[in-house]
């Protein structure tokens, strides 16, 4: 496994947009990181796993640090609501 050995899965992703914001916040604050899509090419990508975008593996002791900025993320308001 290489330098990615202490990496575990520490969230699942919903949607790319979600990834793509928690992406930039991660990078700014300097937290290792890489995200596995779950994108199938099956289909064109039609078909995804119920709520399942992707997920984001960290090292274990990041958990509560993107445990909270996925919860901001996903409370933010927006327009649509």
């Amino acid at each position: 496994m290489g330098e990615n050995a202490d990496f575990r899965r520490l969230a699942i992703l919903r949607h790319q947009i979600e990834a793509q914001l928690l992406e930039e916040i991660l990078q700014e604050q300097n937290i290792p990181y890489y995200i596995k899509t779950l994108y199938s090419d099956a289909y064109g990508g039609l078909f995804q796993v119920g709520g399942r975008w992707g997920a984001l593996y960290a090292p274990r002791k990041f958990q509560k640090e993107i445990d909270d900025i996925l919860e901001d993320l996903r409370n933010f308001p927006t327009d649509q609501e």
